[in-house]
């Protein structure tokens, strides 16, 4: 379980993986892990306890070039761990994807800092610098300083 790949999306405000990447870490075919989710989703006990479909929420997927589409499941982290406790091992595969999992909520509720800038003011006109456009913009100093002399305003 060395090369761990974790995957973790935003599927409607919720954070998910899929089934496709679960089968790719656990070293198993698709088929095999979409068998064992529907086993788990027909589990009657289950069913009357939890809205399972919050969970594990069927969808499809489409493979370059064919017309096909595939089923496939979205795992939220808590669909991801009932399916985890139902396979006996892959421990460390567990404790990877919830801790991705963590990190990506974490990430999404820590709010982000927004850049501030000093205004300049230049006859009465607010203007920016090169420096300060080039941090807005993500674009290197250069290149905004060789499009200002090619319109002109350098």
């Amino acid at each position: 379980m060395q090369n761990l790949l974790i995957k973790i999306n935003n599927y409607n405000g919720e954070q998910v993986t899929s089934s496709r990447n679960i089968a790719e870490n656990l070293g198993k075919r698709h088929s095999h892990v979409v068998e064992s989710i529907e086993k788990l989703l027909s589990d009657r006990k289950i069913l009357e306890n939890q809205d399972i479909g919050s969970l594990i929420i069927p969808t499809f997927y489409k493979v370059e070039g064919q017309r096909r589409r595939y089923k496939e499941y979205l795992l939220t982290k808590d669909g991801f761990i009932l399916y985890m406790f139902n396979i006996q091992g892959y421990n460390d595969l567990k404790l990877a994807y919830i801790n991705e999992f963590n990190k990506m909520k974490k990430l999404l509720s820590t709010p982000q800092p927004q850049p501030t800038f000093t205004r300049l003011y230049w006859n009465n006109q607010v203007v920016m610098t090169v420096e300060m456009f080039s941090n807005l913009m993500n674009v290197s100093k250069i290149k905004i300083n060789r499009i200002l002399v090619k319109l002109g305003n350098n």
